[in-house]
């Protein structure tokens, strides 16, 4: 959801999601009269090895209510590219979170997520975050800048 939501705390994750949604949603439209399917999935939080390795503890990555599987995450996003949407929210909560946000006003937002991040850089970590997260992040918008030109579609996570 970050891709949604100004991100006090943790600036340059939330505009790189902000941008990458952006982008994806932009090359969707240049490219659809050419065929191209370009797809942007959002899937919220997915519970994956990500948090041990970034040091977070266990429940303070997500509410269970908003993650889904890495499986059910792959399975929706590729049925949406091949349905030639353009972007994919997955789960009913995390659809209504993407709806409240645009009518909830910028001002409230900013100060609901600098709460949250404020909260989340004084838990405890297990571990330092892994220099390698970074660079796989901007590996998939290298790799989505990439994708039209060698493939039919691209999906990029938002």
């Amino acid at each position: 959801m970050a891709g949604f939501l100004p991100g006090p705390g943790m600036t340059v994750y939330y505009a790189t999601k902000a941008f990458v949604l952006s982008f994806s949603e932009a090359l969707h439209s240049e490219f659809k009269p050419r065929g191209v399917r370009v797809t942007v999935l959002c899937p919220g939080p997915v519970p994956t090895e990500f948090a041990q390795r970034a040091g977070i503890s266990g429940g303070s990555m997500a509410l269970e209510i908003l993650t889904l599987s890495a499986e059910q995450v792959a399975e929706a996003g590729y049925r949406g590219l091949m349905q030639g949407r353009r972007t994919v929210v997955l789960g009913l909560v995390n659809k209504a979170v993407v709806t409240a946000i645009r009518l909830v006003p910028r001002r409230f937002l900013l100060t609901l997520v600098d709460a949250r991040q404020r909260r989340r850089r004084s838990a405890p970590r297990t571990s330092r975050p892994s220099p390698v997260l970074i660079a796989n992040s901007v590996g998939a918008v290298t790799h989505m800048n990439r994708a039209p030109d060698h493939a039919q579609g691209a999906a990029s996570p938002c």
